[in-house]
């Protein structure tokens, strides 16, 4: 769905507007003449504030321990509040914006959404969501308590527009039982290992692959994945697709999320591809498209097959091992190094904001309070599977990782494995940029005749380059 401003407009006029709270202080009432003692009258209870409701969109469609995670706090939530009725509306990912704009164009945007797909970027350009400033200083919030990095992410114009509850890296998953049984080195947990490069992941991989002549046989020696956009891949070569000049800390569009140059087919991206399509074609070390989504059709994460020695994806897949309990060892090594000595890790920043339009905005707040900071977080951290972005609660998370069947790390090396991401890491484009989702597609579109072998690099990227910059000129 095209999710630019100006198609915004059309079905919801959104302006935001800020919640402004402010306590009048009344003057103190003159002394009195003292009078006479009177019957002690029984003590009456606090006048209740009159019941709202607010409105609360998530996901359907993802992990089953987020789900009852949100039931769960819901529940106590209301209990917590009980002249605060907060009404769950679920929708999977694919139709979470185009509800989200249905109910901004009928004039009932629910309190709290999330920032799924492309919500974060598209509603702050459109002014539709609310800065949380005020809020904040009102409620004496203290962020220091967030991760840094996952309170930058949401950050525009020197206000907070988000609420951080989740902040993750991605990460390398690995099958340590085939490691063992192909002699291959398991990766460090360190981030500042410069050992640990694109051609040591290749090498790995080739130990690791066998029968890969027989996709019912084949164990594949790794995923290596481009992520949103090819930035993973394009960052370890010191590029970004939106920029000339450098890498993501160089491109405009990460702040302002309006994508208005594109340089997809640039030299060192086109270097990039090429590694990556090599993995498959050349060094028949990672699965093509057809096997990996086979595979996917299967387990639901083609990593879970238990035939794939690593597989790079975000921390949120701790979850999917959390459900599946797996037969075999496994743990988790931050990404590789590139040829230009950069390891950048895409950052994947899960908020959740406040909507302009909300008729409680004050109710919504109070839900994203419980929900981030205080036992809605923690509830998060021992049931999603997801990182935390509170930092008091990452023991807690690292202690219910430690329980995950078969997960063969020490305590220590995780929290090192996961947290060194956060260091040089950089928000991923699905969660900074405008029209995401049109953007993705085209990239999954544009980029499968390379992967599937169809067509060379060169072409692909120049096929690629066409249809982003008719995108961003429409």
């Amino acid at each position: 769905m095209k999710l630019s401003r100006r198609d915004f407009l059309k079905v919801s006029a959104l302006t935001g507007a800020g919640a402004a709270l402010a306590a009048c202080a009344q003057p103190a009432p003159a002394p009195q003449p003292a009078q006479p003692a009177a019957k002690a009258e029984p003590t009456k209870p606090p006048a209740q504030a009159a019941p709202v409701s607010i409105t609360y969109l998530v996901r359907t469609d993802i992990q089953p321990t987020i789900i009852k995670w949100g039931e769960a706090t819901v529940e106590e939530f209301q209990k917590l509040n009980p002249n605060i009725k907060v009404e769950m509306v679920g929708v999977p990912w694919g139709d979470y914006n185009a509800k989200l704009l249905a109910m901004y164009a009928a004039g009932t945007p629910p309190e709290v959404s999330a920032n799924y797909a492309a919500g974060f970027a598209t509603f702050y350009i459109n002014k539709a969501i609310l800065p949380l400033d005020d809020h904040i200083k009102a409620n004496n919030v203290d962020l220091s308590v967030l991760e840094k990095a996952a309170v930058d992410s949401v950050t525009r114009d020197g206000k907070l527009w988000a609420m951080p509850l989740a902040h993750m890296p991605v990460v390398v998953f690995y099958n340590k039982d085939v490691f063992d049984k192909a002699g291959a080195k398991i990766p460090a947990a360190d981030w500042n290992d410069k050992s640990w490069t694109n051609e040591a992941f290749a090498q790995a991989a080739s130990k690791i692959a066998k029968d890969m002549d027989d996709p019912k046989k084949a164990q594949w020696g790794g995923i290596y994945t481009e992520m949103h956009l090819g930035t993973l891949l394009y960052w370890r070569y010191g590029v970004d697709p939106f920029n000339n000049q450098g890498g993501p800390e160089k491109t405009a569009a990460y702040k302002t999320g309006k994508v208005t140059e594109v340089y997809m087919d640039q030299p060192k991206g086109i270097e990039a591809m090429q590694w990556l399509v090599d993995l498959t074609h050349k060094l028949k070390v990672s699965p093509r498209p057809s096997d990996t989504d086979a595979l996917n059709q299967a387990v639901g994460w083609s990593f879970l097959s238990g035939r794939i020695g690593m597989a790079m994806d975000g921390a949120w897949r701790f979850g999917d091992l959390l459900k599946t309990k797996p037969a075999w060892k496994w743990g988790i090594a931050p990404l590789p190094y590139g040829p230009t000595g950069i390891n950048t890790s895409p950052l994947f920043n899960d908020s959740w904001m406040l909507a302009a339009k909300a008729k409680n905005p004050e109710a919504g707040f109070r839900f994203l309070k419980y929900l981030a900071l205080e036992n809605g977080a923690k509830l998060y951290a021992e049931m999603s599977g997801f990182f935390p972005a509170k930092k008091d609660l990452y023991g807690i998370f690292f202690d219910s990782i430690m329980k995950a069947e078969n997960f063969a790390m020490t305590r220590d090396d995780l929290a090192k494995a996961l947290t060194g991401g956060f260091v040089n890491g950089f928000p991923t484009p699905g969660k900074t940029l405008d029209r995401f989702p049109e953007l993705n597609t085209a990239w999954n579109q544009t980029t499968a005749p390379m992967k599937n072998g169809e067509a060379t690099v060169p072409d692909g990227m120049k096929a690629v380059q066409a249809k982003f910059k008719s995108l961003i000129s429409a």
